[in-house]
């Protein structure tokens, strides 16, 4: 368990700051890489679906996590969590560092 309600704001603004960085990120790299496409399915569905706003479902995901670290702050999730929310960002910075 997390202890403290600092730590756990601190790891949700980590958390929010990782979405926006995957979501800038990604942006990026469809604006310097033409064909590039979005690896996650889910997202890649919401861009066909949504248009500019495809970044809305992101959101969602965020808001989600916060609250499960909110309420069940266990030091396990909230590293799993920040794992699998910063990889995205590093992917996209890989391809654009490599394109």
């Amino acid at each position: 368990m997390i202890e403290g309600k600092r730590k756990v704001i601190t790891w949700s603004l980590v958390l929010v700051a990782a979405q926006i960085a995957d979501a800038l990120s990604t942006r990026a790299v469809f604006a310097a890489l033409p064909g590039a496409s979005e690896a996650n399915p889910l997202i890649a569905a919401a861009q066909a679906h949504l248009g500019s706003a495809w970044w809305l479902p992101k959101v969602g995901v965020a808001l989600m996590l916060m609250l499960l670290l909110r309420y069940r702050p266990q030091r396990r999730m909230v590293l799993v969590i920040s794992l699998v929310s910063t990889v995205p960002s590093l992917l996209n910075l890989a391809n654009l560092w490599w394109g």
